[in-house]
């Protein structure tokens, strides 16, 4: 299908549903409308044809029916009865397509179906909590929008004032590249921000053990501008309960900041002292 033909039944779409929508734009609740938008997530899925598409948030089936054309099988999660009611007439010519009703994100955790890609346009004050759970999920790859500003800080270098414990702890387990930043009048309602596409890929697969790594982040970066050295010892110490010497350890850190350590350095201390835990 070109990106041409998609946006015109993109519009189609619009066109017949847009006066009974009821979205709340105060929980950040919008709709793909822009072709802009549309051909990225084609072209993205193009070349990595899916076999199988896992959807969180349906809306009106907008992103749902673009998903149709480039895998063999989309599984879409709406929790909103109207929306999929909606999302159901506007699909029910594809027969690839299943619409459940339900929670994305306990879907999503659960690694409920099986899939190739992860793919969402989520409403923006579930942003936080789809990020962590598809790191925690059994997924390798998920192309989602977001708020430029979340985005941003997602690719941002060890260093930079944007980087932070949720650039840390996403790229620990995932990279992340940057597609496009689109303007307001890509979505309806119109958000008040810039949204971002964003591609991820996994690189560490999420287990257990990472549990307390992800407790010791969120202590580490509570002070991200303190030197790193007495952040980090005193971090271990209050979440692995490690006893560390004061002349040796973690001398590598001295002239360190915290919001200049990258992922992998906060694994290979992570992994150093876990196993020291009491």
């Amino acid at each position: 299908m070109e990106n041409s033909d998609i946006c015109i039944e993109l519009n189609r779409i619009l066109r017949r549903y847009r006066r009974i929508l009821r979205l709340s734009k105060k929980f950040g609740q919008h709709i793909m409308r822009g072709c802009i938008l549309a051909s990225d997530f084609a072209n993205i899925l193009r070349k990595l044809k899916p076999n199988r598409i896992l959807e969180i948030g349906t809306g009106i089936g907008s992103l749902t029916l673009i998903l149709s054309k480039f895998s063999s099988h989309v599984v879409s999660v709406e929790i909103d009865p109207r929306l999929a009611y909606i999302a159901r007439e506007v699909l029910r010519k594809y027969h690839n397509v299943e619409i459940v009703l339900g929670d994305g994100l306990v879907f999503l955790r659960a690694s409920s179906a099986r899939a190739d890609i992860v793919c969402s346009n989520p409403p923006f004050n579930l942003t936080g909590p789809l990020i962590s759970a598809i790191v925690k999920s059994s997924y390798n790859t998920a192309l989602i929008t977001l708020q430029k500003e979340v985005a941003e800080k997602l690719v941002s270098p060890p260093g930079t004032r944007s980087y932070g414990r949720l650039t840390a702890f996403v790229r620990t387990f995932m990279d992340v590249k940057l597609i496009n930043t689109y303007r307001p009048e890509e979505f309806l309602p119109e958000p008040e921000v810039h949204v971002s596409l964003v591609l991820l890929f996994r690189k560490r697969r999420w287990e257990e053990r990472w549990v307390p790594y992800e407790e010791l982040i969120k202590c580490i970066f509570n002070q991200r501008r303190k030197l790193a050295y007495k952040v980090v010892r005193k971090c271990l110490e209050n979440v692995l309960r490690v006893k560390l010497n004061e002349l040796f350890e973690l001398s590598e850190l001295r002239d360190m900041r915290v919001f200049s350590l990258d992922p992998e350095l906060l694994v290979k201390i992570f992994n150093k002292y876990a196993a020291e835990q009491v």
